[in-house]
């Protein structure tokens, strides 16, 4: 105990003034003055401004939907029709109302070259909907739409 009260002395006496290091704290090592602050804080806000707008804005065009009539305000009804898995006479016969139905209208969105209303034939596949349409754009996964459906 006598020891760790020697080496306490040894460090509180008062340092001679020839031991002292030189500072000399009257000069200052870094001024921000008016002009400095105020350019930092446009830089700020310009900078918050620019993060602010990069996860607002849309990074992808918006497809503008055309507008489609609906069938009760044209006055005429819409026909139903039976799909051949649904008709008696069996499957790949096609029915009197298929045959005198005509073109099918179909609604084709999404990443297209042309989004909007198309008229493909009775019978036609996915793929003649979207041909239609102008074809998909470059940045479209063909593998995420089933070409070959009815």
């Amino acid at each position: 105990m006598t020891n760790l009260r020697n080496r306490l002395a040894d460090y509180l006496e008062p340092i001679d003034q020839d031991k002292r290091m030189a500072v000399d704290f009257s000069t200052r090592r870094a001024v921000v003055t008016p002009r400095v602050a105020m350019a930092a804080c446009i830089v700020i806000a310009v900078l918050a401004l620019g993060v602010i707008a990069a996860v607002v804005w849309p990074s992808t065009p918006q497809v503008e939907m055309p507008a489609v009539q609906d069938a009760a305000v044209a006055g005429t009804t819409p026909e139903t029709t039976e799909t051949p898995a649904e008709t008696p006479a069996g499957a790949g016969k096609e029915t009197n109302a298929q045959a005198q139905m005509g073109p099918l209208i179909v609604s084709v969105v999404g990443l297209v070259v042309n989004p909007g209303v198309v008229e493909v034939p009775v019978g036609a596949r996915v793929v003649e909907a979207i041909e239609r349409a102008g074809g998909l754009l470059p940045e479209a996964n063909p593998a995420s739409v089933n070409l070959a459906a009815p």
